[in-house]
């Protein structure tokens, strides 16, 4: 497989395997960091185990793989004049939006932040409408690369985790 199907069939391997070798009474987390997160909501949407899963985390991730690749390359000088046609080779065959809508009954936990410079808060916005309950959002302050380098995000993170427990 090549390209972003073989990634999706690489992570799914990997939820697969970790399902299988966590205790059915453990609680399975699924956290994921931009691209991260795109494909962690694609892999939850899609799962037969489900009832497994505890929550989606999703950390700075973009809600539509045609918009974050026209805004990426907008900030290039070189691709700026063909952002819009080079946006449309990429497929959205494994869309953040329409797989969010069906992960339902696990809990969908939006983190974003409004400094970060890759992906524009819309993206949360956009996810956090889509999401069907049980969801929340959490607003952190950070650029897109050191999310969990300040102590006050990872309280955020460590709180939430606390709420999933009662």
């Amino acid at each position: 497989m090549a390209g972003l199907d073989g990634v999706i069939s690489d992570v799914g391997a990997m939820n697969d395997y970790v399902i299988e070798a966590t205790p059915d009474d453990d609680p399975v987390i699924v956290i994921g960091h931009s691209i991260g997160s795109a494909l962690s909501i694609y892999t939850v949407a899609h799962v037969e185990y489900k009832d497994r899963m505890k929550t989606l985390i999703t950390v700075g991730a973009f809600s539509y793989y045609r918009d974050i690749a026209q805004e990426v390359l907008s900030k290039s000088w070189l691709f700026w004049l063909f952002q819009w046609p080079l946006s449309f080779t990429v497929s959205n065959a494994y869309d953040p939006l329409e797989s969010l809508a069906l992960i339902s009954p696990v809990p969908a936990c939006i983190m974003h932040s409004e400094n970060d410079e890759m992906i524009d808060m819309y993206h949360a916005d956009r996810l956090f409408v889509t999401a069907n309950e049980p969801k929340s959002f959490e607003l952190i302050d950070s650029n897109h690369s050191t999310v969990f380098v300040t102590k006050d995000n990872r309280q955020v993170l460590f709180h939430y985790q606390k709420t999933l427990r009662k």
